[in-house]
């Protein structure tokens, strides 16, 4: 969603969206408010500041929508109750603890939902976004949590992550600024561990854009990881210990055995889809795997087999399809594609 073009030094421009505000995993669909987009509240600075609100998190052409589930940076705050005011104030300090021990995400900082509820608060009110999605992102579909306390979370987590990570404001790392001309950004997105696709489309340049001295940049340190709950039939993205997005997922039937502890081995497009009963050639439309490949190892010892995570050709039935393993919507599976890198941990649980 970042409209304004760069320079023609830095080459045709990307058009980033994150997909539809209903559907936008892995920036936290159906949740949350606001008109403005997880590449949010843009830094002036930022050479491909954008003009007005856009989507959030969908690498395709931007548009302004009321439905966003995300707002910028001073409406968290405003948003917030007075303390005197807030539900979880005089909660007691004894509450249910933080006992329980997710592999894959981080551990509370805080012994209860309501003291990290308000901790988080204060952390908004004084604009530390980041300290605040760290604070909250352990808690993200935490079991001591009632329902509306996981709604409540989930959209604020939305919000949080869509402009901590994903907009050109800078709240992680600093201002990355070319040093000399020519540096390329797949130079840039290896040194910081991430995708040059994710780079490129925050930023609006080009993936093999030659870079000016001077140009800034937003950048992120990654690797990104996920936890994939079968069950639940849930996908989350993290990020060094922060809430990163979530996608819906179906469960194929060709491993029955899908658990333990994978790294993402090989990334392809258009693969080609080899079943049991059928084998599809690569870039067909009836290929169950859709255009996404997400090719998994196994680091656990606990599977044995080839697993992936990928698209589907038939969107319709992401749940029900029986073929192939971990599947996304075809949008989903890009953005996937773009966040998750060679390496990438994701951890499968039921």
């Amino acid at each position: 969603p970042l409209v304004d073009a760069p320079t023609a030094d830095v080459g045709e421009p990307e058009t980033p969206s994150f997909a539809d505000a209903d559907v936008a995993a892995p920036f936290v669909p159906d949740q949350g408010v606001g008109e403005a987009s997880p590449f949010g509240a843009q830094n002036a600075d930022s050479p491909a500041a954008a003009t007005d609100n856009q989507l959030a998190p969908a690498f395709e052409a931007a548009e302004s929508s009321a439905a966003s589930p995300y707002s910028a940076p001073p409406e968290y705050a405003a948003e917030l109750p007075p303390s005197s005011n807030d539900r979880y104030a005089s909660a007691p300090v004894d509450g249910p603890s933080n006992p329980v021990e997710r592999p894959g995400f981080p551990p509370a900082l805080q012994a209860t939902y309501s003291d990290a509820w308000n901790a988080a608060q204060n952390q908004l009110r004084q604009q530390d976004l980041d300290g605040a999605l760290l604070t909250l992102s352990p808690w993200y579909q935490h079991p001591t949590l009632a329902p509306e306390e996981q709604q409540e979370l989930a959209s604020l987590l939305s919000q949080l992550a869509g402009t901590v990570i994903y907009s050109t404001d800078y709240h992680i790392e600093p201002r990355y600024v070319v040093a000399e001309p020519g540096e390329q950004l797949e130079d840039i997105a290896r040194e910081f561990n991430v995708p040059v696709e994710l780079l490129a489309r925050i930023n609006g340049v080009a993936e093999t854009a030659h870079l000016p001295a001077g140009h800034p940049l937003k950048v992120v340190r990654g690797p990104f990881s996920a936890v994939v709950d079968v069950t639940n039939k849930e996908m989350v993205l993290l990020l060094d210990g922060r809430y990163a997005g979530r996608f819906d997922i179906g469960v194929g039937q060709e491993r029955p055995d899908l658990v333990g502890e994978f790294s993402v081995k090989s990334k392809l497009l258009n693969p080609p889809y080899y079943g049991q009963n059928e084998s599809v050639e690569a870039g067909q439309p009836d290929n169950p795997l859709g255009g996404h490949f997400l090719g998994l190892t196994d680091v656990s010892g606990q599977s044995v087999g080839p697993i992936a995570i990928h698209g589907t050709n038939d969107p319709a039935n992401l749940t029900s399809d029986p073929r192939g393993f971990i599947r996304l919507s075809p949008q989903d599976a890009e953005h996937a594609y773009y966040i998750l890198g060679r390496g990438s941990s994701v951890i499968i649980r039921r």
